[in-house]
């Protein structure tokens, strides 16, 4: 696990996709450093261990500094 940020929850949710398919969508729940609790919401696709964690390693960042201002 990041220092940047920790997982809380991972739900899994379908949807029906434009081409009439479904497709998997996972809602990630996580903390950043700072405090912040934010929802990231991705594709099967991108539930790659390392994709999925410079993801979400961006976003907590991205929140921290706007805490900071």
């Amino acid at each position: 696990m990041a220092a940047e940020y920790t997982v809380k929850d991972i739900k899994e949710r379908s949807r029906l996709a434009a081409d009439g398919s479904i497709e998997k969508i996972y809602k990630v729940d996580l903390v950043s450093a700072g405090g912040i609790y934010f929802t990231v919401d991705l594709p099967e696709a991108q539930m790659e261990p390392k994709r999925a964690a410079e993801i979400f390693k961006a976003k907590a960042q991205q929140y921290d500094r706007v805490k900071a201002l």
